[in-house]
């Protein structure tokens, strides 16, 4: 029966890791969020590299420890590159807050490289205790950058399309699940370990069927960058705060 449960999520995980690519192929998301899909295609080659490695050796051995952390590595840093891009695709209209945004996002990789450095000397496995806790912190970091980048857009009345909207839902959601499940695993350890990784995984089918279906249609052209004062008016108090803010931040990051 454990054998069957793991063979149908190995099966289920390959399905949508196929699809996936044959969405990302067809449509040329490469196009229009290049950093993006660099990511899933990054996710999908360590899924099966991961695959074969587990054929090829055995789990406890040398091999499959740092194939899997060196993927968790490579697989934290594109996650990363792709809020940032989601941000950008955001915010980009109005330079001087993504200049903020952008000085923002560099401090806080700062910050969690400084974390995780700190948190890694003197350990007598380097790798492990860095990425888990670079991995935690980002985590933190990708919910609390995407849920404030959302409500600024809310709150500005700023248009979102509905294939970005539903990216960054995806990258939300398997954050977040992250973090619960980081949460109780720290606090249950061994006897929650099968039951986090399964979590982890079934989170990750979840955020790859979102991403599936934002991408399934052809993605619109990007539109060129509209100065703020060109960009169209529902609101005129709050797109001239905006704007003035706009211009202001434009000012002092220059």
């Amino acid at each position: 029966m454990h054998l069957n449960e793991n063979v149908i999520r190995w099966t289920l995980g390959l399905c949508l890791n196929l699809l996936l690519a044959f969405v990302l192929f067809r449509n040329r998301v490469y196009r229009r969020l290049p950093v993006f899909g660099v990511y899933l295609l990054v996710v999908i080659v360590c899924d099966f590299l991961s695959s074969g490695m587990r054929l090829l050796f055995p789990v406890r051995s040398a091999a499959i420890f740092y194939e899997f952390w060196t993927g968790q590595a490579v697989m934290i840093g594109a996650r990363a590159a792709a809020v940032g891009e989601v941000c950008f695709q955001i915010l980009s209209p109005y330079r001087g807050i993504w200049k903020l945004c952008r000085m923002f996002l560099a401090a806080v990789a700062l910050v969690l490289l400084g974390c995780a450095t700190y948190s890694a000397a003197g350990q007598p496995h380097l790798m492990t205790p860095f990425i888990m806790v670079l991995q935690r912190g980002l985590e933190l970091a990708i919910v609390g950058t995407l849920a404030f980048a959302l409500v600024f857009a809310m709150y500005y009345e700023l248009k979102i399309p509905r294939f970005l909207m539903l990216i960054t839902g995806g990258l939300l959601f398997y954050s977040a699940i992250q973090i619960a499940n980081s949460q109780f695993m720290s606090t249950l350890r061994g006897p929650y370990h099968e039951a986090y990784a399964a979590l982890s995984l079934f989170s990750f089918n979840i955020a790859s069927l979102i991403w599936v279906v934002a991408l399934w249609k052809p993605l619109p052209a990007m539109e060129s960058a509209q100065a703020p004062s060109e960009l169209g008016v529902s609101a005129p108090e709050v797109h001239a705060r905006l704007r003035e803010l706009n211009a202001r931040l434009s000012e002092i990051l220059r």
